[in-house]
């Protein structure tokens, strides 16, 4: 099982390589907020897309607005919970 770290780190390396943000890549924090970094939402489901296929979990419809979801910590968070969930 992954450890918050590790899926923290997975997501990062997802925006790092998939979304452009108006911040240093280099100076973000796990609680900072995603609409303040420039992801848009156009931008949010691409990044949700992409932590879906390297998970291999699904985002529940209703989970798909980026205020609920505001932060790679808050998406650490899901993650981890479902990852749970799928190996029960």
């Amino acid at each position: 099982m992954l450890s918050l770290e590790e899926i923290s780190l997975k997501i990062l390396k997802i925006i790092k390589n998939n979304i452009d943000l108006k911040v240093n890549y280099d100076e973000i924090e796990f609680d900072d907020d995603l609409i303040q970094m420039g992801v848009n939402s156009l931008n949010y489901i691409k990044l949700i897309v992409y932590i879906e296929k390297e998970f291999e979990i699904e985002f529940d419809d209703e989970n798909l607005a980026i205020k609920k979801y505001d932060s790679i910590k808050s998406l650490t968070d899901y993650v981890q919970e479902n990852i749970n969930v799928k190996h029960r």
